[in-house]
């Protein structure tokens, strides 16, 4: 019963009190993202291998992590507007709740258009081999997007900020 109680306890707490999710939606400006960002560019998803093994073996830790749902986007680049990335982007991230998908429905959006501010993952010795230079957003509810919801101001700053006039 104090188990119950306590658990109770503590998921009401969890919800009342400023969790992760904070940290990730940063409530950036187009400035700042693109300040923090090593690339930003607007990208098309080519395509996506989506990942879960609920009992991985080395083999699969190895390429992929450590069984949770994980998700690798190839994505082409069609404008750079911070950096010198090359044509094609790997994307990879795990799938939870402080993923940026790229997904429509429950399917990648494939042939998908989006604004992308991105970093490369920082490396660590656990990394999958799927993840070793891919790129991921900094900012989950930031300012990366799906094209089509990019505000006419906001795409003006941008041009401005890579030296493209007025925009």
């Amino acid at each position: 019963m104090k188990r119950n109680v306590l658990l109770l306890w503590s998921s009401l707490l969890g919800m009342l009190l400023p969790g992760s999710a904070s940290a990730l939606c940063s409530g950036a400006s187009v400035q700042r993202e693109y300040r923090e960002a090593e690339w930003v560019v607007r990208a098309r998803v080519v395509s996506a291998i989506n990942r879960y093994n609920d009992n991985p073996g080395a083999t699969y830790r190895r390429l992929w992590g450590d069984g949770g749902p994980v998700v690798r986007y190839v994505l082409r680049v069609q404008d750079s507007y911070k950096g010198r990335p090359p044509r094609e982007i790997v994307f990879f991230q795990e799938r939870n709740s402080g993923a940026f998908y790229m997904d429509r429905g429950m399917k990648p959006d494939i042939g998908g258009s989006y604004l992308l501010f991105l970093n490369r993952i920082p490396a660590h010795p656990g990394k999958p081999r799927m993840a070793r230079d891919a790129m991921q957003v900094r900012h989950t509810c930031g300012q990366s997007k799906a094209w089509p919801e990019v505000r006419a101001k906001d795409l003006a700053a941008l041009k401005r900020l890579a030296g493209r006039g007025r925009g």
